[in-house]
């Protein structure tokens, strides 16, 4: 079974020993890089006060409730409430096999897209004044109308892995070459542009 398809079975939390945990997701990530926070990457080396500290904070994005989230990302210094929590030698290592667990099926999750040769020859050149809304709504919109599913639910409640894939099968449905990532797999305004904005698609409205 390969490592993408596991994801949708794996549950990299409970090797904490706690299966009530939300599973890291589109919008904890988000609280992630506001915060600052690099504990979850594995090519990141922490001091063992920092990393004990970081994961502490990490714990609590994934266990306390969601109110309780938003208040602590948007109005508390996170330093100050962690440094009350004590993180065991034990949890350090079972977060580190979770890190690299879960940082493996995302990487397996990843894409990017190419676009056809025939969609640059065609493209419009877009307005100079054209303003994008961000990523982080776009997928989120993306994957509530392949879905149906609450933003809610998708924001916190879906795994980052399987959000991934259901945007790598959207990108495919929609006729993009998706392949291997080699770089960051951020996507760029040409790649989120609509059909209708290409010359010469049957969607494009009449002059």
């Amino acid at each position: 079974m390969s490592l993408a398809t596991l994801a949708f079975f794996s549950d990299p939390h409970a090797l904490l020993g706690d299966a009530s945990r939300r599973p890291r997701s589109l919008m904890s990530d988000a609280a992630l890089q506001l915060l600052g926070l690099t504990v979850h990457l594995p090519d990141h080396t922490l001091s063992l006060d920092e990393e004990r500290l970081q994961i502490a904070c990490y714990d609590y994005l994934h266990s306390q409730p969601i109110a309780d989230v938003k208040w602590m990302v948007t109005r508390m210094n996170w330093r100050d409430l962690m440094s009350e929590i004590s993180v065991s030698d034990e949890t350090i290592a079972l977060f580190r096999c979770m890190r690299d667990e879960y940082h493996a099926m995302i990487q397996a999750s990843s894409y990017r897209i190419r676009l056809k040769q025939e969609e640059k020859e065609a493209n419009e050149k877009a307005p100079a004044d054209l303003a994008y809304p961000s990523l982080f709504a776009i997928r989120i919109r993306r994957i509530a109308e392949e879905t149906g599913w609450p933003r809610e639910d998708i924001a916190w409640h879906l795994p980052l892995p399987e959000a991934l894939q259901h945007l790598w099968a959207s990108q495919l449905a929609a006729g993009r070459w998706t392949i291997a990532p080699q770089g960051p797999d951020e996507e760029t305004p040409d790649d989120i542009r609509p059909e209708w904005m290409i010359e010469g698609d049957p969607l494009t409205p009449a002059a």
